[in-house]
């Protein structure tokens, strides 16, 4: 084989690797969701590292295929599809046995390190899903999630409510009292191993 047909085929396997990373930035990367939006994500580094985890926080986030994260033990990532805020926000996901699942919404990448107003967030685990909002008492609503089994979690943004979805279960709707963002952040809590899914996003369209 010559050398220029190795040197093709390094050039394409090299750019067939990158393809879902922002070049030049290794704290942001890029998904396609089935709607056909360009999902932009953007890997949370925080300046004190809560996790017990030796790996690198931009480590922590691995991109799998054209629409898919793997967050690993500490991994926290944003994901969003730009100048869409009020719509329906979903993805499938996998929890390794043991793990926790946060997802926050109606906050942003800035908001979740500095501010105590984190919006609505959301922690799942494989018997129950846990929803805090501001001062509120926390909801705790039972849900049956199989580990290593895939289960869709649901967000819908209309205006001051997010109606919410975890594995078939309606978790309830939420006067969050704050508006919507583009963001949706997604963390591992846990030493397992998390995957997110197929992340879509579709804009909210009035009934008249």
């Amino acid at each position: 084989m010559s050398r220029l047909l190795l040197s093709v085929l390094s050039i394409c396997l090299l750019c067939g690797l990158t393809a879902c990373t922002t070049i030049g930035n290794p704290y942001a990367f890029r998904l396609r969701d089935p709607n056909g939006y360009n999902v932009e994500g953007r890997i949370i580094k925080r300046g004190t590292d809560v996790s017990s985890s030796t790996i690198p926080q931009r480590h922590r986030i691995e991109v799998v295929g054209r629409n898919a994260i793997r967050l690993l033990e500490g991994g926290e990532a944003g994901i969003r599809v730009q100048e869409m805020t009020d719509g329906d926000v979903d993805f499938e996901s996998k929890l390794s046995s043991g793990s926790v699942l946060r997802v926050v919404v109606r906050s942003t990448v800035h908001d979740d390190t500095t501010s105590t107003d984190k919006g609505l967030t959301l922690e799942v685990t494989e018997h129950h899903v846990i929803a805090r909002v501001k001062d509120q008492a926390p909801r705790v609503v039972p849900v049956s999630i199989t580990a290593d089994k895939p289960f869709r979690v649901e967000f819908r943004h209309s205006g001051r409510f997010t109606d919410v979805t975890v594995a078939c279960t309606d978790i309830g709707r939420f006067d969050v009292g704050t508006p919507s963002t583009e963001w949706l952040l997604l963390s591992n809590m846990s030493r397992g191993t998390i995957t997110v899914i197929d992340p879509s996003f579709s804009p909210f369209v009035q009934d008249y």
